[in-house]
């Protein structure tokens, strides 16, 4: 049986929607995940949004510190998604992870290679170091595995 374009690209559209349902429902809590980023780079910001937003995850943002524990008295989020270098200066992303014990952290910088020099440092809060080169749909895949894992462990 042929299909015609209409046939075609209704089919292309119930195939994508079938694939965002299914990521939507693979977490393995009820909810919404709650990811906050913190980055003062606002284009990276926009595309997490926009990614995190097509797999059923919620995202909140913020460009320092400051910003960030202010949040964190009133929200509570499933994952940290944290610069290593903000343009601030005043902490670097070790520094504020130290700060944060109870949320699983996602550290992320453009540059690379100083990780294994800081990473016996790092505290149990830190779950990851990605480089932001490697796609934001690979950060979220992993904040999102985080927060499943996470909350089935909490359960």
């Amino acid at each position: 049986m042929k299909m015609d374009r209409k046939q075609y690209e209704n089919g292309m559209v119930q195939a994508v929607g079938d694939r965002q349902r299914s990521l939507k429902s693979s977490a393995v809590t009820h909810g919404e995940v709650r990811i906050v980023v913190v980055d003062d780079d606002p284009i990276f910001v926009r595309r997490i949004e926009k990614i995190a937003g097509n797999v059923g995850v919620s995202v909140s943002s913020c460009v320092s510190p400051a910003e960030l524990f202010l949040k964190m008295e009133f929200y509570q989020y499933d994952v940290v998604i944290l610069d290593y270098f903000l343009d601030d200066g005043e902490l670097d992303g070790g520094q504020i992870a130290h700060q944060i014990s109870h949320t699983p952290v996602i550290i992320v910088s453009q540059k690379v290679g100083f990780e294994s020099d800081v990473y016996h440092n790092w505290p149990q809060s830190v779950r990851a170091f990605i480089d932001k080169r490697s796609g934001v749909t690979s950060i979220v895949r992993v904040a999102r595995e985080i927060a499943d894992r996470n909350r089935l462990m909490n359960r």
